[in-house]
């Protein structure tokens, strides 16, 4: 394979853990700024991240496959890193799928106890919502300092012509 595909497939890994950060921080600002009224705000985020999050998944997949075949000895702990990641990321989405059925479920609460006549008293709360965000802050500090080891690991490969 030639070293430029990988290098494209790391740089492609790259730039999606960008926007996956992106979408993680304003994922974590709306955690911080709802309530049970706007609930339904989480879940309705959450599809746009679950999206980001398969691709970059794939993105990561596709770097791993061909870093074992063609640089298995140079990129080794790199390799497990990025097994690592992935399984992060798919934990990190089921945990979103919670959440969001969490949001769904207050602001069906909310929604309940507006339209009725007497007192509705509910557990689940935006605090409830809120629980989820140490776990999302980890997830996304540690996909920065991934991210960091693409850009190294990429750098170390060089495109050059044989004489």
């Amino acid at each position: 394979m030639n070293i430029s595909v990988v290098k494209n497939n790391m740089y492609q890994s790259y730039s999606s853990c960008t926007i996956l950060e992106n979408n993680l921080s304003q994922l974590i600002s709306i955690l911080n700024s709802v309530d049970d009224s706007n609930a339904y705000i989480v879940s309705q985020y959450i599809s746009t991240i679950d999206y980001t999050m398969n691709t970059v998944k794939r993105k990561f997949e596709r770097m791993l496959q061909v870093n074992r075949v063609e640089l298995h000895i140079l990129f080794s702990e790199f390799n497990n890193k990025s097994n690592d990641m992935i399984m992060k990321l798919n934990k990190l989405s089921s945990d979103l799928k919670r959440l969001s059925v969490m949001a769904d479920e207050l602001y069906a609460l909310y929604k309940l106890a507006e339209s009725m006549e007497f007192y509705l008293e509910y557990f689940l709360s935006a605090n409830s919502l809120r629980r989820f965000i140490p776990n999302i802050v980890k997830v996304k500090n540690e996909l920065l300092i991934f991210k960091m080891m693409i850009d190294t690991n990429n750098r170390k490969l060089r495109v050059g012509v044989r004489k």
